[in-house]
């Protein structure tokens, strides 16, 4: 390839096949590609995750409080809806939080609040924990399904931890 291609406007990319002897065939076949986002970006993104150190002693607290946000991108120039952000972390959450976003317009950044329910599976915890937690984001292009998830490292403290600096926990 000679030059990349162009990140945010419809191309047209058109192959012509060789005929015999190396001379080439009349015929003409084309392939049109129409970014209209970036082609390095997806329609839409999960672009910042923020989550809390998770303490088992506060497992109701996080239900009426964050546990930590996460900015959802639309980076298309077309409005979407009914995005769905799951949230979970294996043993622990015994159902994942769904959050619906009715309609994401063109270049939205949409906040979103984590609001996990524990299991009380988190009490057995003894000791102090690194989990893997996913978030999963689900879409529709165009009337195909897409669904996006992300893995992320967060603390589990065992059931005696508490933070002293934050009295509601």
């Amino acid at each position: 390839m000679d030059s990349p291609l162009p990140t945010r406007r419809a191309t047209t990319i058109r192959s012509r096949p060789w005929g015999k002897r190396g001379t080439r065939a009349t015929e003409r076949r084309g392939v049109r590609l129409d970014a209209k986002a970036p082609l390095t970006e997806p329609p839409i993104e999960i672009s910042r995750i923020e989550i809390n150190e998770i303490f088992a002693a506060a497992y109701k607290y996080y239900e009426t409080h964050p546990l930590g946000k996460v900015v959802i991108t639309n980076n298309t120039d077309q409005t979407h809806t009914k995005v769905k952000l799951g949230f979970a972390i294996k043993g622990f959450i015994d159902f994942p939080a769904e959050i619906e976003i009715a309609e994401i317009t063109p270049k939205q950044r949409v906040e979103l609040q984590l609001k996990p329910v524990f299991s009380n599976k988190i009490l057995d915890v003894t000791e102090n924990s690194p989990l893997q937690s996913e978030i999963s984001l689900t879409y529709d292009v165009a009337g195909v399904a897409t669904a996006v998830t992300r893995s992320f490292p967060v603390t589990l403290y065992e059931r005696h931890a508490i933070q002293w600096d934050q009295k509601a926990k």
